[in-house]
Protein backbone atom coordinates (compact mmCIF):
# COMPACT_ATOMS: atom_id res chain seq x y z
CA UNK A 1 0.00 0.00 0.00
CA UNK A 2 1.47 3.19 -0.91
CA UNK A 3 1.77 6.46 1.73
CA UNK A 4 0.78 9.86 1.25
CA UNK A 5 3.87 12.43 1.62
CA UNK A 6 3.20 15.75 2.71
CA UNK A 7 5.26 18.28 0.43
CA UNK A 8 5.73 22.01 1.17
CA UNK A 9 3.78 22.37 -1.77
CA UNK A 10 0.87 20.45 -0.51
CA UNK A 11 1.00 21.52 2.80
CA UNK A 12 0.91 25.45 0.88
CA UNK A 13 -2.12 23.96 -1.14
CA UNK A 14 -3.32 22.58 2.40
CA UNK A 15 -3.42 25.77 3.90
CA UNK A 16 -4.43 28.14 1.39
CA UNK A 17 -7.52 30.52 1.99
CA UNK A 18 -10.38 27.96 1.60
CA UNK A 19 -12.44 30.45 0.95
CA UNK A 20 -10.72 31.83 -2.56
CA UNK A 21 -10.43 27.74 -3.28
CA UNK A 22 -13.97 26.43 -2.91
CA UNK A 23 -17.30 27.12 -5.07
CA UNK A 24 -20.70 26.82 -3.77
CA UNK A 25 -23.65 26.62 -6.21
CA UNK A 26 -26.04 29.81 -6.66
CA UNK A 27 -29.30 28.54 -7.17
CA UNK A 28 -30.93 31.50 -8.14
CA UNK A 29 -27.97 32.49 -10.82
CA UNK A 30 -28.02 28.48 -11.84
CA UNK A 31 -24.39 29.11 -11.62
CA UNK A 32 -20.99 28.17 -9.25
CA UNK A 33 -19.80 30.83 -7.96
CA UNK A 34 -16.20 31.09 -5.59
CA UNK A 35 -17.49 30.50 -2.04
CA UNK A 36 -16.23 34.19 -0.64
CA UNK A 37 -18.58 35.71 -3.36
CA UNK A 38 -21.79 33.96 -2.37
CA UNK A 39 -20.64 34.36 1.44
CA UNK A 40 -20.45 38.19 0.79
CA UNK A 41 -23.75 38.47 -1.29
CA UNK A 42 -25.77 36.45 1.38
CA UNK A 43 -23.98 38.89 4.59
CA UNK A 44 -24.87 41.83 2.19
CA UNK A 45 -28.77 40.33 1.44
CA UNK A 46 -29.94 38.87 4.35
CA UNK A 47 -28.34 41.56 7.02
CA UNK A 48 -26.78 44.48 5.06
CA UNK A 49 -29.87 46.66 5.56
CA UNK A 50 -29.33 46.64 9.37
CA UNK A 51 -25.75 46.31 10.11
CA UNK A 52 -25.99 50.44 10.40
CA UNK A 53 -29.03 50.50 12.91
CA UNK A 54 -26.91 47.80 14.68
CA UNK A 55 -24.13 49.68 14.79
CA UNK A 56 -22.24 46.53 13.59
CA UNK A 57 -21.10 46.93 10.09
CA UNK A 58 -17.25 47.32 10.82
CA UNK A 59 -17.69 43.89 12.93
CA UNK A 60 -19.33 41.95 9.64
CA UNK A 61 -17.29 43.38 7.25
CA UNK A 62 -13.95 42.39 9.13
CA UNK A 63 -15.88 38.77 7.63
CA UNK A 64 -15.19 40.23 3.91
CA UNK A 65 -11.46 41.02 4.99
CA UNK A 66 -11.31 37.18 6.05
CA UNK A 67 -12.67 36.26 3.32
CA UNK A 68 -10.15 38.18 0.95
CA UNK A 69 -6.88 37.19 3.53
CA UNK A 70 -7.46 34.87 5.20
CA UNK A 71 -7.50 34.32 9.00
CA UNK A 72 -5.06 35.69 11.43
CA UNK A 73 -3.24 32.53 11.25
CA UNK A 74 -3.48 32.96 7.79
CA UNK A 75 -1.84 35.93 7.56
CA UNK A 76 1.09 34.71 10.21
CA UNK A 77 1.84 31.99 7.90
CA UNK A 78 2.48 33.62 5.15
CA UNK A 79 4.33 36.64 7.28
CA UNK A 80 6.94 33.35 8.22
CA UNK A 81 6.85 32.02 5.06
CA UNK A 82 7.99 35.26 3.72
CA UNK A 83 10.48 35.99 6.51
CA UNK A 84 11.72 33.09 8.25
CA UNK A 85 11.10 35.04 11.39
CA UNK A 86 9.03 34.01 14.50
CA UNK A 87 10.11 37.93 15.17
CA UNK A 88 8.89 39.02 12.08
CA UNK A 89 5.63 37.04 12.89
CA UNK A 90 5.02 38.87 16.76
CA UNK A 91 5.72 42.23 14.92
CA UNK A 92 3.34 41.94 12.56
CA UNK A 93 0.37 40.67 15.18
CA UNK A 94 1.62 43.57 17.54
CA UNK A 95 1.39 46.09 14.04
CA UNK A 96 -2.32 44.54 13.48
CA UNK A 97 -3.71 44.72 17.34
CA UNK A 98 -2.33 48.57 17.34
CA UNK A 99 -3.88 49.31 13.95
CA UNK A 100 -7.37 47.48 15.51
CA UNK A 101 -7.47 44.61 12.86
CA UNK A 102 -8.72 41.02 15.34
Amino acid sequence: MAGCVATDKTRDQATKNIYQAIELIDWGKQEELPARDLIRELIEWFIGDVLDELGTRKEVEYAFKILDDGTSADRQLRVYKETGSLEAVVDNLIQETEEGVW
